[in-house]
């Protein structure tokens, strides 16, 4: 729907970006994408306006900018918002392409697509997915269903100002009360791109573990309020997820490393000339998402410490997954025997097939044990998060499906003469294990590679004086690390 009728009462929009410190020059950018939309496709607009709201001294926040913009335009009798940020672009077609929803909605939101740093190309964020009710809205984790940038009436804005006193996950607080009482849609639409890597700096900039923790608390609020149950939160995000890989699966199955074999999908890696196979439940799973590439996942990691895992190797795997690693450890490390340690059901029999698959069964020993610093706490382990690619074993019970298990410690439970080399992926658990196995360490003086999550930085630093290890490889990601440690 494009173009504007004679007889039509006037239709104003303002965008609305707030700039920050460090954000000086990359919001001409936003700006000029702005422009270049009003120019090319106003759609049923009348007027379309650009507030910029200058806070790269950071005296004012971004939550206070926005809100004096929002009751600036109310006051100038402005009909609608569109939230934009400093370090985004809009689409050429956005003032366009929501006109259909207009007259409906409240507030209108499109698909969330970004550009990831030093990269022009665009994607889409998958899995992403459109809540139907305000219930799903709250059961469906908020960066896969909206973002900031949106349409909004400018008298809902108006009465749902963003909280001042929020730090981190302001943005979701306020998604929450808009969709709790007014008429919200997220479209197939694209509105807006999301440029990754750009964040604004200042006293009130926040980490990605702030954002969780108070998106999480805020969640929870919100859950208790309209008397949602985590086994129902659960079930709706299973809901989604399992019509999502159902109609992506097609798709997957025209990858030429990917064959049916009875009632699993099996896709072929190669690597150093050696053939691997893996099952495939989730062509968005993190390790099954790089298997129909090909390569092992985290092959960048895997192929640094190879040369340090020494021949005939007696390993120990702590959160051995689906095997990935002990495929890999097994395969192209010449590994002599693994003890394997999954306490989650979904992941255990996804290995299971998957060594059975490699002919690798006699080399493995897998337990059930959930491994921590200390026996007899309680951790829960969650199938249906598994199956989406979540944390499944958590120190709380989050999910309907959480079965209670009861923590061990490595230096209980391992029993052999010889340790040559111990991995760890335990989430956000790393250290509590690596503490959990301070005897069986010192005794062996294995090599470690450890997965360490930010939060935990501190305590890997300590850890590692208190019991003599060095670090010989470090491999960052965004909020984590994986180490290779040696003995000093």
């Amino acid at each position: 729907m494009s173009g504007k009728s004679l007889n039509m009462q006037p239709l104003r929009v303002e965008v609305i970006t707030p700039v920050g410190p460090g954000h000086q020059e990359i919001v001409k950018q936003a700006a000029a994408s702005v422009l270049k939309a009003k120019m090319a496709k106003p759609g049923i607009f009348t007027e379309i306006t650009h507030a910029i709201i200058d806070d790269t001294q950071a005296k004012i926040g971004r939550s206070a900018a926005r809100n004096k913009a929002i009751k600036d335009a109310k006051k100038r009798g402005i009909e609608w918002l569109f939230f934009l940020d400093a370090d985004d672009l809009v689409t050429e077609n956005l003032f366009e392409d929501v006109a259909p929803y207009l007259n409906s909605y409240d507030a209108i939101w499109g698909q969330i697509v970004q550009m990831d740093p030093g990269k022009q190309t665009l994607r889409e964020r998958i899995p992403q997915f459109a809540p139907k009710s305000f219930e799903d809205f709250v059961a469906l984790p908020p960066f896969q269903t909206v973002q900031m940038g949106h349409f909004v009436r400018t008298r809902v804005a108006a009465k749902n100002l963003f909280d001042t006193s929020l730090d981190a996950g302001e943005d979701v607080d306020y998604y929450l009360r808009v969709w709790s009482s007014k008429r919200c849609i997220k479209t197939p639409k694209f509105f807006f791109i999301n440029r990754r890597g750009q964040h604004s700096t200042g006293d009130r900039s926040a980490t990605g573990v702030q954002w969780n923790e108070t998106t999480d608390r805020l969640i929870q609020k919100w859950k208790d309020k309209i008397g949602l149950s985590n086994a129902k939160a659960t079930d709706i995000n299973l809901k989604y997820y399992e019509e999502f890989i159902e109609k992506v699966m097609p798709q997957v199955m025209q990858n030429n490393h990917v064959v049916k074999e009875g009632e699993d999908i099996v896709a072929t890696i190669q690597d150093q000339g050696k053939s691997y196979r893996f099952v495939i439940t989730d062509p968005m799973n993190y390790a099954h998402n790089i298997y129909l590439k090909g390569k092992f996942f985290k092959s960048d990691f895997l192929d640094k410490i190879k040369s340090h895992v020494p021949a005939d190797a007696v390993i120990a795997d702590i959160g051995s997954n689906s095997g990935n690693h002990t495929v890999f450890f097994l395969g192209q490390c010449g590994a002599k025997h693994i003890e394997c340690y999954e306490p989650n059901d979904f992941h255990r029999s996804l290995f299971e097939k998957n060594m059975r698959l490699n002919a690798m069964e006699e080399q493995v020993t897998l337990h059930d044990d959930a491994l921590s610093d200390d026996s007899g706490k309680t951790v829960y382990s969650s199938d249906a998060l598994a199956r989406m690619a979540r944390p499944c074993v958590t120190k709380k019970e989050v999910a309907g499906d959480s079965v209670a298990k009861e923590t061990k410690s490595l230096d209980e439970v391992y029993q052999g003469d010889k340790l040559d080399f111990l991995k760890i992926s335990a989430d956000s658990m790393g250290v509590e294990v690596l503490n959990g196995a301070r005897e069986i360490i010192k005794k062996h003086k294995p090599k470690i590679a450890v997965e360490v999550h930010s939060a935990s930085f501190v305590d890997f630093r300590e850890w590692r004086k208190e019991n003599g290890y060095k670090v010989v490889i470090e491999h960052p990601y965004s909020n984590m690390a994986d180490y290779l440690l040696e003995p000093v």
